[in-house]
């Protein structure tokens, strides 16, 4: 054992036998678990606020940072997705 009191042995962090996998387990036919997932809940929209003036202006280095274009494009988005 170290001096400051820890030990230091053992097994390490994913040293252990990996898992089946689910086909083989059926072909096998042993007992196998199967994640089963809710129905998505129904969405509604949220109105977007205008984007801020200090997005759209250039940047000191010269990069547009093209904020109102994504804007544009998520508000199409979602008119497309929500409608």
């Amino acid at each position: 054992m170290p001096k400051d009191g820890t030990s230091r042995g053992g097994s390490r962090a994913g040293a252990v036998r990996k898992p089946k996998a689910l086909v083989d387990k059926i072909n096998q036919g042993t007992a196998a678990s199967v994640l089963s997932f809710p129905e998505p809940v129904e969405m509604n929209g949220e109105k977007i606020h205008p984007v801020k003036k200090f997005l759209k202006v250039s940047q000191k280095s010269g990069v547009n940072l093209c904020a109102e274009f994504l804007a544009r494009m998520i508000r199409k988005y979602g008119k497309e997705v929500l409608a």
